[in-house]
């Protein structure tokens, strides 16, 4: 090969990986981080995300959007890409398996089509994908981007990704507790009949947001878990009555007596509380 020609091919190369197109399982997103999180995809800001690494070709997703709740986000998908690849099924049950098929039949027929893509992007946490990521990079010489939801993604597929990112990150989960949390409190003050408890507190978010309630201090390892303070009540020593109210700061301060001092954390009321162990 001449100077010339290996001039141009590291060039080619060098284009060929920035140049990327996505490919999502949907129902993994939103059911996973549904589930798991009690929080909803933010597709636009993760392709702003990806906008900044690689020359986005096509952003394809892929799901059963018949039925709900999935079917209402179907407005959110469509402000990221336009292409939305339905999986619906005549059969009266969906089977997952089913929009993993058709995902998969889309990435080989891409891969056979367009050779100046260099990057794959795939957001899935599904083992099935193992072989086309192994396909690609072995025998296509492509590298692969693999997306899965924390806790909700296959060994198999982590292993033979070229990278692997696994959202969300712990300080999003934190966020999406504490908005609980901080909404709940927020609720409570407003009823003085309510006097709010650890227990209780933990019950009610849990219950109104449709998230799991977790096993006394233990974290359940997906979404929020609260922790007393050495044995402590919320907002006070055990069984005292203690109310808080917002403050300017989105903080709850106390509107108790001496039985609630020293209780809180250094941000009235924010100490309280543990999100998986932080």
């Amino acid at each position: 090969m001449g100077f010339l020609d290996s001039l141009f091919s590291r060039g080619k190369e060098a284009a060929d990986t920035k140049r990327a197109i996505a490919f999502i399982d949907y129902e993994h997103w939103f059911y996973s981080y549904r589930n798991l999180f009690h929080m909803t995809p933010d597709l636009v800001s993760w392709r702003k995300e990806l906008e900044q690494k690689y020359t986005l070709e096509d952003v394809m997703v892929f799901a059963d959007f018949s039925m709900r709740p999935i079917a209402d986000s179907l407005n959110s998908v469509r402000a990221m890409t336009n292409t939305v690849i339905s999986t619906q099924q005549s059969a009266p049950h969906h089977k997952k398996d089913m929009t993993d098929f058709i995902m998969l039949d889309y990435i080989y027929q891409v891969s056979a089509e367009r050779s100046d893509v260099g990057t794959y992007i795939l957001f899935t946490g599904d083992g099935h994908f193992q072989s086309v990521v192994k396909y690609l990079t072995q025998k296509m010489g492509k590298q692969v981007i693999v997306y899965g939801v924390t806790n909700a993604t296959s060994k198999r597929l982590k292993d033979v990704a070229t990278e692997l990112y696994e959202i969300p990150t712990s300080d999003s989960v934190i966020k999406s507790c504490y908005s609980m949390i901080v909404d709940n409190l927020a609720y409570v003050s407003t009823k003085s009949n309510i006097i709010p408890s650890f227990n209780g507190t933990v019950a009610a978010v849990a219950r109104h947001n449709g998230v799991e309630e977790p096993e006394g201090e233990k974290s359940t390892g997906g979404g929020c878990s609260a922790s007393r303070n050495a044995g402590q009540g919320f907002g006070g020593t055990k069984g005292s009555p203690c109310r808080f109210q917002p403050d300017r700061q989105g903080y709850h301060r106390q509107l108790g007596g001496a039985d609630c001092r020293g209780a809180l954390g250094s941000k009235q009321g924010i100490g309280l509380l543990s999100v998986n162990g932080l």
